[in-house]
């Protein structure tokens, strides 16, 4: 496993449009000075979520074998396929509603709230893990790796929102979703050649 590795296939799934990044997007085009917050509290969800995907395949890579990861990885590439076909002729999703004025709770209520995010990194992480050596601190790297890289794509979406809104340039929503299919699919084909 290599860090570059993981990046890469992580970076099309991370860029791709969902309930957070439209948060953050939706804040910037606001002009809410809460992005931050809002992004704070994303991550600190998907923290937790890593704490608990990394517990459960602690716990099982103790009975498992490489045949019990190698599972669990074609589970992860049928999930992105999945996800790249319902954004290629599905329908768009809409930002969860919290009280206004509380940025890091809602960027920790619209993360902590997809139960697919578990999924998702119940199948990617993995791919990437070599049971034969210590769990752990490859978590601990795979975890960090994904919240660096989750925090700058939310950062990108702010900041390209806030450009979008000045220059009142919009891109038709189907476009954006094709874009984000495409983008998950190439992610499941990255996985699956893994």
């Amino acid at each position: 496993m290599t860090g570059l590795e993981f990046v890469l296939t992580l970076a099309p799934i991370l860029l791709a449009p969902g309930t957070s990044t439209l948060l953050v997007s939706a804040e910037a085009l606001r002009g809410a000075g809460s992005i931050a917050q809002v992004i704070a509290g994303d991550l600190s969800a998907n923290a937790g979520q890593i704490l608990v995907v990394g517990g459960l395949l602690a716990t099982l890579g103790e009975i498992g074998s490489p045949a019990f990861f190698g599972a669990l990885k074609w589970i992860g590439v049928i999930y992105l396929v999945g996800l790249a076909a319902t954004r290629l002729v599905g329908r768009r999703a809409a930002v969860p509603r919290v009280p206004p004025g509380l940025a890091f709770l809602r960027g920790f209520l619209v993360s902590a709230s997809n139960p697919k995010a578990l999924v998702f990194l119940f199948g990617l992480f993995p791919a990437f893990l070599e049971p034969a050596r210590p769990l752990v601190p490859q978590l601990a790297l795979l975890g960090g790796l994904y919240l660096a890289l989750d925090g700058l794509c939310l950062a990108g979406y702010a900041l390209a929102s806030r450009r979008l809104a000045t220059a009142s340039v919009r891109m038709p929503a189907r476009r954006i979703d094709r874009l984000a299919g495409g983008m998950l699919l190439l992610a499941g084909v990255l996985l699956a050649a893994k």
